[in-house]
C-alpha cells in the first residue's frame, strides 16, 4: 500500500514536472523497477507460505504435534521472486533438500 502511495505521489510530481501524463507514466514506471531492485536487495526472503513463517507445521491426525516444515526446511522463508538474478544461484536449505529430491532413485512419481 505505502508502494502504491509512493508511486501516486512520483506519477503527480513527474506528470507535473513534464507536463505530459505518457512521460510522467514512463518515468513513474522507472521508479517502480529502481524501487523493486531496492527492495528486493534489502528483503529478499519472504514469509513461508506453508508454515506462516513458524518453520514447524502442526500434525493432521495428532495436532499437538508438529514436525519441520517440509517446504521451507524449518527455515520460515523462501527466495522472493527474481532474487538470484541479484544474489546469484545460491540455493537455500529448503530449495537444495528439494532439488536433491528430485534425482532420487525411490522418489514419488506423478
Amino acid at each position: 500500500m505505502r508502494l502504491l502511495l509512493v508511486l501516486a505521489v512520483v506519477f503527480i510530481g513527474l506528470t507535473i514536472f513534464a507536463h505530459s501524463a505518457a512521460v510522467g507514466a514512463v518515468l513513474t514506471a522507472v521508479a517502480y523497477v529502481f524501487l523493486w531492485i531496492a527492495s528486493i536487495f534489502f528483503t529478499p526472503f519472504r514469509r513461508c507460505r506453508t508454515c506462516s513463517g513458524t518453520g514447524r507445521q502442526n500434525g493432521r491426525l495428532f495436532t499437538w504435534a508438529n514436525r519441520q516444515c517440509p517446504s521451507c526446511a524449518g527455515s520460515g522463508r523462501h527466495r522472493r521472486y527474481l532474487v538470484t538474478g541479484l544474489y546469484g544461484p545460491n540455493l537455500t536449505r529448503g530449495e537444495s533438500r528439494a532439488f536433491a529430491a528430485r534425482f532420487r532413485p525411490n522418489r514419488p512419481r506423478p
